[in-house]
């Protein structure tokens, strides 16, 4: 069987791109208005509907927080939207620029912020037109498209705004679920103050399900499912820290992008999608341009699946599975991930941190920073040694490396203490993978480690991590790649 013929078994050239209703290719949905403001509150519908049963919500914007405290489905016709914020028109001119009558309120501040700045901490958001404005330190006078609070928490900006459409965001949340059994598809909501590792809709732990929603514009996560239910067919977008704080039990078919717009630490905690739940499936998505990793699993000790995903363009790993164990990684797409932090691996498609009882299968990669990192440390939080990890049938397309460029492995098995990952008694195995480089073996820019780094594949191919591995011709990678939707150069 031929590599274009082995990749589409695989699966990965059937995951294509979700388009989510009235969502783009490329952007973040627009938050102009499309319908008129809602006349009345929503809550009352919810509240009249019987257990089990089914609520159309109207045609209409609503400018409210929904607490839904009893098994319903809750549909969204179209042109139904919800935001966290309120229209803001009563300005004066003063000093520092134009003055809000009205005050924010205080919201709760949460998280480490990437180094050299402080916008994590300020939750709060101000939005001209539909676009987004910058928020400036306290007191400090803004320029164009910025604003700031004042001790008293009035909004300043500097641009006129009368005459423009300016909504302040006063609610932490969108929707707040308070029983088990909730469906909410449909709707268009934005617009949230949520903290750090809160969602504007957080499912408090029981079992939600969103499906078939536009989701944007939050402080913390846009979505928190720490219980046990589903995201699928949705559009997640410009998340402050992220798109999804936990996962439930099945993520498919969403595009999640664009996320971490507040400036979080990726190292703390943000990104595309971030879960420690105990088990569950990922696939199917496309994860893309967020800033930090695509896919992390930090802490998961149940057999979580990472299947059939399109995960590219992020600032991140693609796949970071970290301190986690019995998950499978396969038949995913990976490409451009990484080069934000592509230091000694970390910078690859897929990374396993201190994981074990993995397998890693049939996915193919290309141009990322590295391709597979399989890492060891001493960390008191480990599940355990890394052993039973299981590398096996992959295909990695790599950048062409040099004296002077980052170091870009293909598969590298990396420890930094003394630990047992390269004990035979910890099963750690690398079969059947396949490489391709412009230029093939470079002594001066190492390709693969195995207790040390490798130049050479065919020494590579003689060590556990690398047994049966052989570089592919120009020929078969690009039948690989183009099966998979993965660009064909860098």
């Amino acid at each position: 069987m031929g590599l274009a013929a082995a990749a589409a078994s695989w699966g990965v050239a059937r995951v294509r791109p979700q388009q989510s209703p009235g969502a783009t290719a490329s952007t973040a949905p627009s938050h102009e208005p499309v319908a008129a403001a809602c006349k009345s509150s929503l809550q009352p519908l919810i509240d009249a509907a019987s257990a089990g049963s089914s609520v159309v919500l109207p045609a209409c914007l609503a400018r409210e927080t929904l607490v839904i405290n009893k098994p319903l489905t809750v549909v969204g016709a179209p042109g139904s939207e919800i935001r966290g914020s309120d229209v803001w028109s009563d300005w004066r001119l003063g000093g520092a620029g134009w003055v809000s009558a009205l005050t924010v309120p205080a919201f709760r501040p949460n998280g480490h912020c990437a180094e050299g700045t402080s916008r994590c901490q300020w939750p709060e958001q101000v939005f001209v037109d539909g676009s987004p404005l910058e928020q400036v330190a306290q007191g400090t006078q803004p320029g164009p498209g910025q604003f700031s609070l004042d001790g008293d928490r009035h909004v300043t900006v500097s641009d006129p705004p009368l005459g423009r459409l300016v909504e302040v965001t006063t609610r932490e949340h969108w929707i707040e679920p308070e029983a088990d059994g909730i469906v909410i598809a449909g709707l268009r909501m934005g617009h949230a103050a949520d903290a750090a590792q809160d969602g504007a809709i957080a499912d408090g732990g029981h079992l939600v399900s969103i499906r078939d929603c536009v989701m944007s514009d939050t402080h913390g996560a846009v979505v928190s499912l720490t219980g046990r239910g589903e995201l699928t067919g949705n559009d997640i977008s410009r998340g402050g820290q992220l798109g999804v704080h936990g996962s439930g039990a099945l993520v498919a078919d969403n595009r999640i992008h664009d996320n971490n717009t507040e400036g979080f630490d990726p190292g703390w905690e943000a990104g595309g999608l971030k879960t420690n739940r105990p088990a569950g499936v990922i696939e199917g998505n496309e994860i893309y341009a967020n800033d930090g990793p695509g896919i992390w699993l930090d802490g998961a000790e149940g057999s979580y699946q990472i299947l059939r995903n399109r995960v590219h363009d992020n600032r991140g790993a693609g796949i970071l599975y970290e301190i986690s164990r019995q998950g499978r990684i396969a038949s995913n797409s990976l490409w451009a991930n990484g080069f934000g932090d592509p230091e000694w691996g970390w910078g690859g498609g897929i990374v396993l941190s201190t994981s074990l009882d993995v397998q890693v299968d049939h996915n193919v990669l290309a141009w990322n920073a590295d391709g597979i990192s399989v890492i060891s440390q001493r960390r008191e939080d480990a599940p355990g040694s890394v052993a039973h990890v299981a590398v096996q049938d992959n295909v990695i397309a790599g950048k062409a490396t040099g004296p002077d460029a980052k170091q870009n492995y293909g598969l590298a098995w990396l420890q930094d203490w003394p630990g047992r990952m390269f004990d035979p008694a910890e099963a750690n195995r690398g079969s059947g993978n396949l490489f391709w480089y412009a230029a093939r073996d470079e002594p001066s820019s190492p390709r693969f480690a195995w207790d040390g780094d490798i130049a050479r594949l065919s020494a590579f191919g003689a060590t556990p991590g690398g047994t049966a591995s052989r570089y592919v011709t120009d020929a078969e990678s690009q039948a690989a790649l183009g099966e998979a939707g993965v660009p064909a150069t860098p």
